[in-house]
Parts: C-alpha cells; sequence; structure tokens
C-alpha cells in the first residue's frame, strides 16, 4: 500500500479545509489560516512527490503511475499558480477561483486513482 500517498491526500484534504476556512473569512487573507493552508499544501505536494518517486524507482505501475504523475504534477502546479494569484490580488476573480478549485479537486481524484492502482497489484 502506498502509504506516503495516502498521507499526502490526507495533508491535501486537511489543505482543503482550510482553504474553506479561509473562503469563509473573506478579504483580506487572515493571515494565520493562510499561512495553515499553505503549509499543508505544500507539504502534501512534496510527501506526494516523494510517494510517486518511490513508485516509478520500484517500476511497479508502468505507464499509467508515470501518467497520473505527470497529472498530479500539472494540478499541483495549477494550484501553486493560481493560490498566488489569489493571495496577490485585492479581490479573487471567479476564473482562478473555479480553476483553484477544480486543481484541488483533480489532484485528489489523481491521488485516490494512484492509490486504487497500486492496491489492485
Amino acid at each position: 500500500m502506498p502509504i506516503k500517498l495516502i498521507v499526502a491526500g490526507a495533508l491535501l484534504i486537511l489543505s482543503l479545509f482550510a482553504g474553506i476556512w479561509l473562503r469563509k473569512l473573506g478579504i483580506p487573507l487572515n493571515t494565520p489560516v493562510f499561512t495553515i493552508h499553505k503549509l499543508l499544501a505544500v507539504a502534501g505536494i512534496v510527501v506526494a512527490v516523494i510517494g510517486f518517486v518511490q513508485l516509478l524507482k520500484v517500476g511497479e505501475g508502468g505507464v499509467p503511475i508515470l501518467l497520473l504523475a505527470a497529472g498530479a504534477g500539472l494540478f499541483a502546479a495549477g494550484l501553486i499558480a493560481t493560490g498566488a494569484v489569489m493571495s496577490l490580488s485585492k479581490t479573487i476573480g471567479t476564473t482562478v477561483l473555479n480553476l483553484h478549485r477544480a486543481s484541488t479537486l483533480l489532484l485528489i481524484a489523481d491521488m485516490i486513482g494512484s492509490v486504487l492502482m497500486k492496491a489492485q497489484k
């Protein structure tokens, strides 16, 4: 069982809840909650990268795991980019917010797919 991907998923889900809490607090962004949100997200991404690298080193999963890892990287980059735009803006546009939300859900779905794929082997 890819425990690192499960831990990464849990950290990203906690970051999701911190993001919801942050959104409910409104603009300007609450600095302590924003910091918690960012730290959870970065920790989740780092643990996910370590987990994917371990899976790829072992050679298990082949091309599907490689594609899932690449997708996770793209979604994580989208989260970082949209998060940076939102943190620098005085107002948050709906397009950027929707991209941030979609990237979050896609990253979590990607990681669930990776765990399920690995669990089947």
